[in-house]
């Protein structure tokens, strides 16, 4: 039988059309806002339990039972499939949105590298002898070194006129083959060599030895940076987006004087006059700090983070006010409010997230991982889940109804109270010196 061109045409044009509805019907099948909304809670889950697990049992109980086991990872796997899956069905979602969930893959995959990949343990060095191995953390095991270190000398500079320690430095050689460098390793002054990364850890007794942290990580690391950067592309994209939904609830709220202005208010107030209060009580202190706080990173992580916080704080008094009204049946007034809740998450949401990703990069300058599933950190990115939640109201039924919404905003203030007393006052950690 003859076939023209034009049926041939018209029929892989068909069977195009076909396969695609039913991988949209697969897709629609496989991921479904259910799944994502069980999956995170499942996560937020998880997570607040290994931190009180940890506080009883210890943290190499909670790493081996939980953080560095195989059904932890898959978790998150499983998560960044979940993504994965979304964005075929996003489609023609707006750029930024896509440059968010494109961060979320590139730092998970990067965690899963380090996982697999990464190295990270300690070296002893004790003056004046060349040392190349050093001790993996989780499995005790020993590795060898491309090169030698030495340590030439360790000194612990202190405060001026006080006995307040100020910083650790550790004058060292590499020795490589032939050559040799000398090199300074300090708090928050990383040694890099070889993709080895080494920074200041403990020191003995007597001051003739130190033990140094090692970190080999040179794809995973890279990985999670580029997700940073992503996510920090994707904010300033949707601030001059014009038909952003920060931009749509401005113009919203314009005709609306009586909560355009207290909204612009609570703006300041988060904005400005906290962090501004927060960072002037750092100067205040900042002439004693701790060795690990002398950081460029301190006041940049600790402005974003006290934004966020106050927004989250006034999100909640929001919502309160909102399930007052409800019970005087003020409908329109609670929409409104609805909305100003919503304005109030997305800056809030936003410096969070780049507080989060500050702190990592700090943390990778001080401890030598970018995260280390301290307490302080879990209950960041507890919160942070928390808060994505409502963000996505127009996807969730339940969500969608105001009074579901307010509700769910003021409990969620919890996290944020279990984030900066919480951890502090029960959980403790790495973090514990921190307000």
């Amino acid at each position: 039988m003859y076939c023209s061109e034009g049926d041939s045409k018209s029929s892989i044009q068909r069977f195009i059309t076909d396969a695609t509805k039913l991988l949209e019907v697969s897709l629609n099948q496989v991921v479904n806002k259910k799944i994502l909304c069980i999956l995170s809670a499942v996560i937020v889950f998880v997570l607040a339990g290994a931190t009180i697990l940890e506080r009883f049992y210890g943290t190499t109980t909670v790493m081996d039972l939980c953080y560095h086991n195989w059904w932890f990872v898959a978790l998150w796997v499983l998560l960044a499939v979940v993504v994965v899956i979304s964005f075929i069905r996003i489609g023609k979602a707006p750029f930024p949105v896509w440059l968010f969930h494109s961060a979320i893959v590139f730092i998970l995959a990067g965690a899963l590298t380090t996982f697999i990949f990464g190295e990270k343990g300690t070296i002893h060095l004790r003056q004046g002898l060349p040392a190349r191995f050093f001790l993996d953390n989780t499995s005790s095991d020993c590795y060898s070194l491309p090169f030698a270190l030495v340590l030439n000398r360790f000194e612990i500079k202190y405060h001026e006129g006080t006995t307040r320690h100020k910083d650790y430095v550790s004058s060292v050689t590499v020795v490589d083959r032939n050559d040799k460098a000398q090199e300074i390793v300090s708090m928050n002054n990383v040694l890099s060599y070889k993709g080895y990364r080494f920074l200041q850890g403990s020191y003995d007794g007597d001051n003739q030895g130190v033990v140094l942290l090692v970190s080999h990580d040179p794809w995973g690391m890279w990985l999670v940076y580029f997700g940073y950067l992503l996510f920090s592309g994707g904010i300033v994209l949707s601030l001059f987006r014009r038909r952003g939904k920060i931009k749509q609830g401005l113009a919203n709220l314009k005709p609306n004087r009586q909560v355009l202005f207290p909204f612009l208010g609570a703006l300041i107030f988060a904005g400005v006059i906290v962090p501004s209060y927060v960072l002037l009580r750092m100067s205040h202190s900042e002439k004693y700090l701790q060795p690990v706080l002398q950081s460029f990173w301190l006041k940049p992580h600790v402005w974003c983070i006290a934004i966020s916080y106050a927004l989250f704080v006034l999100v909640a008094l929001n919502s309160l006010m909102a399930c007052v009204l409800r019970m005087k049946k003020s409908w329109l007034e609670i929409e409104h409010l609805r909305v100003t809740a919503k304005l109030m998450l997305y800056p809030a949401i936003v410096f969070l997230g780049i507080g989060i990703c500050l702190g990592s990069v700090w943390a990778n300058e001080s401890w030598g991982a970018y995260w280390s599933w301290d307490p302080k950190e879990v209950w960041a990115l507890i919160t942070f889940v928390i808060y994505a939640v409502p963000l996505h109201d127009e996807k969730i039924k339940w969500l969608q109804n105001p009074l579901s919404f307010h509700l769910y905003l003021i409990f969620a203030l919890i996290s944020v109270v279990m984030t900066y007393f919480g951890v502090n006052g029960f959980l403790g950690g790495m973090h514990s010196y921190a307000g």
